[in-house]
């Protein structure tokens, strides 16, 4: 699904807004200064400002480029040069995102493409369960072994049709091509698919309605600073900033709560499809038992039939799987290019918010200076250091990180399952006298999908451990340690999904606990940090946060009463407060 450009402008806000509320804290400090750095830094500003929210990936180059090029500007201040380079980062890592999208629109046409393969290769296996079923009725055959205590093959045929309909499995894991699930056990699967599915449509709703709010006081706040001034000004538009950047969060975790919906959505369906082919398949025993003796000849005429049709869907020209193949290779063809244009923005910003994690650092040890406690300085200097804060920062590059792993985690999915129907098509095809086509033989999908499994697994202990820095760091506020432990939940249950498809159970489990664990910490922290609702979701653990502390009252100070201005004195002026 393709996102609307107003969630576009949205994800452009979080580097704007860092941008934008570290400026006014340091302008005061250079108000006046018409040197050499002064008007470097006044160029760097207000080109950043300048720069507007990309609704398109034509928009997006256009601000990095120019970006780029601020961050170039050899006079301006390390605080400019902090302030410039994630500007930088945030452009590309909105850009990657833009991208992102069109790679999610190729992805669901080959993700679809790679269903009506499955469905096509589950068509086989079942054709051939039936042709071996049915072939049982020939009384030149004599019953296999493991059909136990049944001599005639109608009998047989009859239990087979039962045994489709009621328990947990009807062809074991050790019959040819594999293990089929019964009416009942697909029909337990579909009820629970569509509870998940419900649950997530209601996360999704109450985060729309979260981030609609978020939005509203964030237009009230920018109101209120652009009615006021001074200190009043600057506390209401980094208000306002904060709200809009809780606002784009939301607007994420929708797009993640909505992207949780497609697997789901296509499993859904797949076990619709194959609750179908079941009950059509026991329907045929049921069919066959009652007819056995004087209807072979019948039956050997749908076998003929049945051989025929199962290579028409191995090798015909159109609706087979080597027509699908045929048009997924194109598919994924055409998206790599994408994917990696999408991947190589999203590297580049995480190099950039290395970058500007150091020119941070280098603010704060510049402004090591003495100053007295409360003055103005003081205050400046603070708030320079409060948004020069990298603990920040290195969120934002994790979460770059975890963005990268997140498309290789896709992009491996996707190479699973073309795997799995190349390797079912293999399987079928020796029995029934088949020719796998070389468009299912591709020797190149196993080794791009142990390295899409290596590089996620290395960006997501990346992240892991970027985020673990920032909870354990020093300098790290309590609110933005809540923000990484939330952060890690997030990755660790990604991490485990990526795992799970790769059938590492053992560390699925490990991280899926990891991310729990993460989850209860947050929880338990009550400093205003909302947990998202589909965190539940993704760590199949529901936990509830604690009310926030109730705010303690302020008492009114005593205001003294105004002395006379000492003659032949000259009042000290007020310093800048907002920006110009």
């Amino acid at each position: 699904m393709r996102r609307s450009s107003t969630r576009s402008h949205t994800l452009n806000q979080p580097w704007t807004v860092l941008a934008l509320a570290a400026s006014m804290a340091v302008i005061p400090l250079l108000a006046g200064c018409d040197n050499t750095t002064g008007k470097a830094d006044k160029k760097v500003l207000g080109g950043i400002k300048q720069v507007p929210p990309a609704a398109s990936v034509e928009d997006g180059t256009k601000n990095i480029a120019a970006l780029d090029a601020l961050t170039k500007e050899p006079e301006a201040s390390t605080a400019r040069k902090a302030l410039a380079k994630t500007a930088l980062a945030g452009a590309e890592l909105d850009n990657a995102r833009l991208i992102l999208r069109e790679v999610q629109d190729q992805e669901m046409l080959i993700s679809r493409k790679v269903y009506e393969m499955e469905q096509i290769a589950a068509q086989l296996v079942q054709t051939k369960v039936l042709i071996d079923a049915a072939s049982r009725r020939n009384p030149a055959v004599a019953l296999p072994a493991p059909v136990q205590g049944e001599t005639v093959v109608s009998d047989a045929l009859k239990n087979r049709a039962a045994g489709a309909r009621e328990g947990e499995t009807w062809v074991k894991a050790d019959a040819p091509g594999g293990s089929l699930a019964t009416v009942s056990a697909v029909k337990q699967q579909i009820s629970t698919l569509e509870g998940k599915i419900s649950q997530i449509k209601g996360n999704i709703e109450t985060l729309t309605k979260q981030r609609e709010q978020s939005l509203l006081d964030a237009a009230k706040a920018h109101a209120e600073s652009e009615a006021t001034k001074g200190d009043d000004s600057v506390k209401a538009y980094i208000k306002g900033a904060d709200l809009r950047k809780q606002g784009a969060l939301l607007g994420i975790q929708i797009e993640a709560a909505q992207a949780s919906l497609i697997p789901l959505t296509q499993d859904l369906a797949a076990a619709k499809k194959h609750e179908e082919h079941v009950s059509e398949a026991a329907a045929s025993f049921d069919s066959a038992g009652q007819t056995y003796t004087d209807e072979y000849a019948k039956i050997k005429a749908q076998i003929d039939k049945m051989n025929t049709a199962a290579k028409a869907m191995m090798e015909g020209e159109k609706d087979s799987l080597k027509s699908k193949a045929i048009e997924l290779n194109a598919l994924m063809a055409s998206a790599a290019d994408t994917r990696a244009n999408a991947m190589n923005l999203t590297k580049s910003a995480i190099a950039h918010f290395g970058d500007a994690v150091t020119e941070s650092e280098k603010v704060k040890t510049e402004n090591k200076r003495e100053v007295q406690a409360g003055s103005p300085d003081d205050k400046l200097i603070k708030e320079l250091n409060a948004a020069h804060e990298a603990s920040s920062l290195r969120i934002r590059q994790a979460e770059a990180t975890a963005s990268l792993a997140a498309t290789q985690s896709a992009y491996a999915l996707l190479l699973s399952r073309k795997d799995r129907v190349m390797k079912t098509a293999a399987e079928v095809a020796a029995p029934l006298s088949l020719t796998v086509p070389e468009e299912l033989t591709d020797t190149k999908n196993e080794e791009l999908l142990k390295e899409a499994r290596t590089s996620a697994n290395e960006a997501y202990k990346s992240a892991d451990d970027a985020l673990e820095n920032v909870v354990t760091g020093a300098t790290s506020p309590p609110s933005t340690r809540t923000s990484a432990k939330i952060a890690r939940a997030v990755v660790n249950a990604g991490w485990s999904q990526l795992a799970a498809a790769a059938g590492d159970t053992e560390t699925a489990k490990s991280r899926l606990s990891a991310a729990q664990g993460y989850q209860r910490e947050a929880a338990e922290e009550p400093n205003g940090v909302l947990l998202p609702a589909y965190l539940s979701v993704i760590t199949e653990l529901s936990v509830a946060a604690p009310k926030p502390p109730e705010p303690k009252p302020v008492e009114p100070k005593p205001v003294p009463p105004e002395q006379p201005a000492d003659p032949g004195t000259t009042p000290a002026p007020t310093p800048a407060a907002t920006p110009e």
